[in-house]
């Protein structure tokens, strides 16, 4: 090989592995998991850090709900939190009552010390009644259903299973357990302003070509483009574009509409909309902007139709290359609590990061 033709072939290669690297980076960190059972739920995140959660029984007036929180590592603490409400109302709870285990109080505090929280693991364990209640009024019942294999499948995911850390199952091994994962770091990139902006509506001779062409990538790539609104509705039939480099192209294709959410589908073109570079991986995107810190980012948000029904966030965030998750999470079951508030008591962390702004540009020239 000449040797100019080997200094390139080497420069590409290191610049190939660079991307392959940074890409690496972007996604570092155990794979998140959940399990829903019964009236509990377990979902651990890129961190390893999970958050288990369990409601009163479903359709139930009085809303209760006990969450515990721990990251990953050896010296990880427990952190326990409950939450009461009666369903649809602003009623205060009576006064005096208390968190109950077999009708003995434990607590009046929401947030758990480590005793309280290792009698309430202790009670799970057993099938013990865990109650919120004032002495003769009503109750709040927390259902066990779901409790015990919820509780495991955090200790499993954190690899604490027969250890002496472990909630349910402790043991005397001395294996390690899960260590906790670095916070992933994403170098956000600058975009071409949106005062460049193009609509296509379907009466324009590029709007054909670049259905067709979206169409055979859903067909290809299993992108579910078939349900879009803009290939079947009129109202709706505009493709957004708007420059991301002088190169790429972002296309916003409107796909659902109702009365609760509305969702779009994102693909990263060309500029000549020949080619689809990228697509975003989600079904819940619905909108994109710039941040306080112009971090160029397409967010995702959907709400249950049916009430009490979760929430679900995402956030995509533009790197120059492509459009990366930086943020994931969920309500969890709710069971009542989104029908009552649009907060609701607990965020189930599914994915997380550090965005980093897009870097200032050095001015040339003298001072």
């Amino acid at each position: 090989m000449h040797r100019h033709a080997r200094f390139w072939f080497f420069a590409l290669l290191v610049c190939l592995l660079a991307a392959r690297a940074a890409g690496a980076a972007e996604t570092a960190g155990p794979k998140p998991a959940d399990l829903w059972t019964g009236d509990w739920l377990t979902v651990c995140d890129n961190t390893g850090s999970c958050r288990t959660a369990g409601y009163n029984a479903n359709g139930a007036d009085r809303l209760i709900t006990l969450s515990f929180y721990r990251k990953a590592g050896a010296q990880a603490k427990v952190a326990g939190l409950w939450f009461a409400i009666y369903r649809g109302s602003d009623e205060p709870l009576p006064e005096g009552g208390s968190l109950r285990i077999d009708g003995k109080p434990l607590t009046r505090n929401e947030i758990l010390t480590p005793q309280e929280i290792a009698a309430l693991l202790e009670a799970l364990k057993r099938g013990s009644s865990i109650t919120w209640a004032a002495e003769g009024g009503p109750v709040w019942q927390l259902s066990s259903n779901g409790a015990l294999a919820a509780l495991r499948f955090m200790d499993d995911y954190q690899q604490r299973s027969g250890t002496p850390s472990a909630l349910i199952d402790k043991g005397r091994s001395r294996r390690p357990v899960r260590a906790p994962a670095a916070v992933p770091k994403i170098q956000a990139a600058a975009a071409t302003a949106r005062e460049q902006r193009r609509v296509l509506a379907h009466s324009d001779p590029q709007f054909a070509a670049l259905r067709e062409m979206l169409e055979k990538k859903e067909n290809a790539n299993k992108w579910r483009l078939d349900g879009c609104d803009v290939f079947s509705h009129d109202e709706w039939r505009t493709i957004t574009l708007d420059p991301l480099t002088s190169n790429l192209t972002l296309a916003e294709i409107p796909c659902a509409h109702t009365g609760f959410n509305s969702h779009n589908a994102y693909a990263v073109l060309t500029r000549d909309l020949n080619h689809v570079v990228d697509v975003i991986d989600s079904h819940i995107t619905n909108d994109y902007g710039l941040d306080e810190q112009g971090v160029l980012t397409i967010t995702g948000y959907w709400k249950e139709t049916a009430p009490g029904d979760g929430q679900s966030w995402e956030t995509w965030v533009w790197t120059g290359r492509r459009f990366v998750l930086a943020s994931k999470s969920n309500s969890g079951m709710a069971r009542g609590f989104d029908g009552f508030a649009d907060t609701p008591p607990w965020e189930f962390t599914q994915h997380t990061s550090q965005v980093l702004p897009p870097k200032k540009k050095r001015r040339s020239g003298k001072p």
